[in-house]
C-alpha cells in the first residue's frame, strides 16, 4: 500500500471516531435534558399534590379539634434528595471569581477607581 493510502484510512478513520464521539456526546446531551424536562414536570406535580394533601390535612385538623380528638396527621414533604439543590451547598470562599469591567461601559467607569 502507498503511503497517500495509509495516510487517507489515517484520516478517515480519525474523523470516523470524531464523529462518533461528537455523535454519542449529542446523544448524552439529548438524554441529560430529556431527564431534566421529565424531572421538573414531575417536581411541581408533586409540589401541586403535597399542597392539596397539606389544605385537606388542615381540613381533618379542624374536624379533629371539633371533635376533641389529639390523633397526629401525618405532613408528607419532600425530602432532600428530591431537592437537589439543597443536596450542595457553596459558600463563598469556594467561589474564585474576578470581575471584569468591560472599559466601554460608562456605568462600570463610574464604580471602578481604575478608569
Amino acid at each position: 500500500m502507498c503511503v497517500c493510502v495509509k495516510l487517507f484510512i489515517e484520516v478517515t478513520r480519525k474523523a470516523f471516531v470524531f464523529c462518533c464521539m461528537y455523535t454519542q456526546q449529542e446523544a448524552i446531551n439529548c438524554i441529560k435534558v430529556n431527564f431534566n424536562q421529565e424531572f421538573d414536570e414531575v417536581f411541581v406535580k408533586k409540589e401541586l399534590e403535597l399542597t392539596k394533601i397539606a389544605e385537606k390535612n388542615k381540613r381533618i385538623k379542624k374536624i379533629l379539634d371539633d371533635l376533641g380528638v389529639n390523633d397526629p396527621v401525618y405532613e408528607p414533604e419532600m425530602c432532600s434528595t428530591e431537592k437537589p439543590e439543597m443536596l450542595l451547598t457553596t459558600t463563598d470562599d469556594e467561589v474564585m471569581s474576578v470581575h471584569y469591567y468591560y472599559p466601554y461601559c460608562p456605568f462600570h467607569r463610574q464604580l471602578s477607581p481604575l478608569y
